[in-house]
């Protein structure tokens, strides 16, 4: 007769596994999403908008203090 306690084993190491995965999946996601939209630029098309000041801080500011601010707005809401 089987025990009862390998089965919750098994399940604890099938879950385990599986997230390791997606934390894996995940990580690939985030890093090769950016390298593809970015694999058909030229250099000159990435650099030319950093040289513009006005733009940069723009995109600063919005990444630094208005996501973390828009975050923090929707987690005291739910």
């Amino acid at each position: 007769m089987a025990n009862p306690i390998d089965g919750v084993g098994r399940t604890a190491v099938l879950m385990d596994l599986l997230n390791k995965a997606v934390t894996v999946a995940m990580l690939v996601f985030v890093v090769s999403s950016p390298l593809a939209m970015g694999s058909g630029f030229t250099i000159r098309q990435i650099i030319e908008p950093l040289r513009n000041a006005r733009l940069v801080l723009l995109a600063l500011l919005a990444n630094f203090v208005l996501m973390p601010l828009g975050a923090l707005a929707l987690a005291k809401v739910l």
